[in-house]
């Protein structure tokens, strides 16, 4: 059976979707059905923009055509673009623009039938975490968003690790301007390690309680304790997918 595999939905919600979208062909990823393949974990360094990246590149090698959506693409996503004005605005608080923005973002990925692989944005919790939700909000609105994700039947790759390591890491490749900088911003502070510290264990902790919430197939991988190409390999196995090769030598 080839990797990829291309489906025909046979029920749509025809409110949202005209008689040639009913009949549309879509990517999804070998027997899952999943359409769109999330990596997230909270904090910097953990390696989730270069494992996406190595992942998006795997199954594009097997044949699986796949569009890659970046962090940074949110900035020129029409779909994010109220949020992004909201958080210039100061207000990154707003559950509801946030929760706009995914409707739309996941309505286009629906429309477009093509299989995503999306870099440290959805479920958005470390969002609204560094905006000082409270955590009965942010519940509320991780499952409004997993409601809203049914029709992609998404596949969560969650990195954890120890989160000194990833810090070290992302100082050691960003440079201590850049901890300077984010700890300002997000911690009100120039104690920058232990705060810093402190701020991705709390998003951390949050990320992973909602874990347990999360309805979909999910795959955890601890970056800290292994490399990313055995992380990789990893995650194409428990996606039913052929492995890498170690390099020879």
């Amino acid at each position: 059976m080839p990797d990829a595999t291309v489906g025909v939905l046979c029920s749509m919600d025809g409110s949202r979707r005209g008689a040639m979208t009913r009949a549309m062909r879509v990517q999804t990823i070998g027997d899952t059905g999943s359409r769109m393949i999330l990596f997230y974990g909270a904090g910097s360094g953990a390696g989730k923009s270069t494992l996406s990246r190595m992942i998006h590149e795997a199954l594009e090698r097997r044949g699986v055509e796949a569009r890659y959506f970046a962090e940074n693409d949110v900035l020129r996503s029409e779909a994010f673009a109220p949020y992004v004005e909201a958080v210039e605005n100061g207000a990154a608080d707003n559950v509801d623009v946030l929760l706009s923005s995914c409707r739309e973002f996941i309505d286009e990925v629906d429309r477009s039938g093509q299989l995503y692989v999306v870099d440290s944005v959805l479920p958005c919790v470390d969002w609204l975490v560094s905006a000082r939700c409270p955590m009965p909000q942010v519940r509320r609105f991780h499952a409004q968003v997993n409601r809203l994700l049914t029709p992609l039947n998404p596949i969560q790759v969650f990195l954890t690790g120890d989160t000194r390591t990833f810090l070290d890491r992302a100082v050691d490749d960003r440079g201590m301007e850049w901890a300077k900088a984010l700890c300002l911003e997000r911690c009100q502070s120039d104690d920058v390690i232990p705060s810093l510290l402190a701020y991705f264990d709390t998003m951390r902790e949050a990320a992973s309680d909602l874990l347990d919430d999360w309805p979909y197939g999910k795959i955890v991988v601890d970056t800290a304790a292994d490399d990313l190409s055995t992380c990789a390999n990893d995650i194409l196995r428990q996606l039913g997918l052929a492995v890498d090769s170690p390099p020879c030598g």
